[in-house]
C-alpha cells in the first residue's frame, strides 16, 4: 500500500526533476530561469507529494512523450509512441484524469513536431486511440451500481478509515460516495459549490497564472514563443486546434469535479512542461548563455513561490483563508 501510494508522487517527481536537470544542462539564461520556476512553483513538486493521487502518473507520461518525440525518429519513434498509447490506456483505467488533465497536453508536442501532417496524425492516433477506447468503455460500462457502493461503504474498516481521513465530517464517503455518479450527478455536484468557494478557487488559480506569466515574460520569453506555432511549421491551425482540444478536456474535468485547486496545479505544471520540452527540442531560439544573474524582482517572486503551501483540494472557505495564503 505504501509503495502504491508513494509511487504516485515519486515517479512523476523523478520525471519532473529530470526535466529540470535537462533545462539546467542546456545552460542558457532562459532555460535556467524556467528550471528555477518549475522548482519553486506551488503548482509543481509540492502538490505531487501533498495529493498523491494516481492521475499524477500522467505527468510522467507527458514527459516521456516529449522525450520520445525529441530523441527518436522513424520506426523507433513509431514503436515507442505505440507503447505510450497502450500505457495511456492503462493509466486511463487507473484514473480517468490521467489523460484528460495531463496526457492530453502531449498533443501539443506531437503537432509541433516538424513532420508531415500525415505523420503527425498517425502519431496522434497511436498515442490517444487506446486511451480514448478505455475512457469510452469506462463511461459506458464501468459505473458502479448503488448496491456495490453501499457494500463498500458499509464495511466497518472502510467506515473507520474514512472517518479518520475526513475528521469533522463523519460518514463522508470520499470518492466512494461518488462511484455510482453519472455525468449529470457530477455536474450537479459542481453546481452545488457555494459561489464564494468557486470564486476563491478561481481567484487562486488566475492570480498564480498571472504571476507565472510575469516571470516567464521577464526571464524566459522563449518559453512563450515556444507555445505558439513554429514559423516554419505548415498548417499552424493544427496547433491552435490542439490547444482548443486540450483546453476543452481540462474544462470538462473542471465541470464534473470539485478539486479545482489540484487541477489548476496539474494543468499549470503541464503547460510549463510543454514549453520546457519545446525549448529543449529547438535549441536555436536565440537564448544567450547563462549570465548568472536574476533580477531582484525575480528572486523575490521565486522566494515567495517557494514558501507558499499548497491549498487543500477544495480550496479555502473564506476570504481570510485565501489572504492568509497570499500573505
Amino acid at each position: 500500500m505504501f509503495a502504491a501510494v508513494w509511487s504516485t508522487a515519486l515517479i512523476p517527481s523523478a520525471a519532473l526533476a529530470l526535466l529540470v536537470l535537462l533545462l539546467v544542462r542546456r545552460g542558457t539564461t532562459q532555460t535556467i530561469a524556467l528550471a528555477a520556476l518549475i522548482a519553486c512553483s506551488p503548482w509543481t513538486f509540492d502538490p505531487l507529494f501533498r495529493y498523491r493521487t494516481p492521475d499524477q502518473f500522467g505527468l510522467a507520461f507527458l514527459i516521456a512523450s516529449g522525450l520520445v518525440l525529441w530523441r527518436t525518429s522513424g520506426r523507433a519513434r513509431t514503436a515507442w509512441l505505440a507503447v505510450l498509447g497502450l500505457l495511456g490506456a492503462v493509466l486511463t483505467l487507473v484514473h480517468e484524469a490521467t489523460m484528460a488533465v495531463w496526457g492530453i497536453f502531449a498533443l501539443l508536442l506531437i503537432v509541433q513536431t516538424p513532420a508531415s501532417v500525415a505523420s503527425r496524425l498517425r502519431a496522434v492516433i497511436l498515442v490517444y486511440s487506446p486511451g480514448l477506447f478505455a475512457m469510452a468503455s469506462v463511461m459506458a460500462f464501468g459505473r458502479s451500481d448503488g448496491d456495490l457502493v453501499s457494500l463498500l461503504r458499509g464495511q466497518p474498516t472502510t467506515a473507520v478509515f474514512l472517518d479518520q481521513q475526513f475528521v469533522g465530517t463523519p460518514g463522508y464517503g470520499g470518492v466512494l460516495a461518488h462511484m455510482g455518479d453519472s455525468i449529470a450527478d457530477s455536474l450537479a455536484l459542481v453546481h452545488s459549490i457555494s459561489p464564494l468557494r468557486a470564486i476563491l478557487m478561481l481567484s487562486w488559480g488566475l492570480m498564480l497564472l498571472l504571476i507565472h506569466y510575469s516571470w516567464l515574460k521577464g526571464a524566459s520569453p522563449s518559453f512563450l514563443r515556444a507555445l505558439r506555432p513554429l514559423d516554419e511549421l505548415p498548417r499552424a491551425w493544427i496547433v491552435w486546434a490542439s490547444w482548443a482540444i486540450s483546453g476543452a478536456a481540462v474544462l470538462f474535468v473542471f465541470a464534473t469535479g470539485v478539486d479545482w485547486i489540484r487541477w489548476f496545479c496539474s494543468a499549470g505544471t503541464s503547460i510549463l512542461v510543454i514549453g520546457a520540452l519545446l525549448l529543449l527540442r529547438h535549441p536555436n531560439s536565440g537564448d544567450r548563455t547563462w549570465t548568472g544573474d536574476f533580477s531582484p524582482a525575480l528572486v523575490a517572486i521565486g522566494v515567495y513561490f517557494a514558501t507558499r503551501p499548497v491549498l487543500p483540494p477544495m480550496g479555502t472557505d473564506s476570504i481570510k483563508g485565501l489572504l492568509d495564503w497570499w500573505l
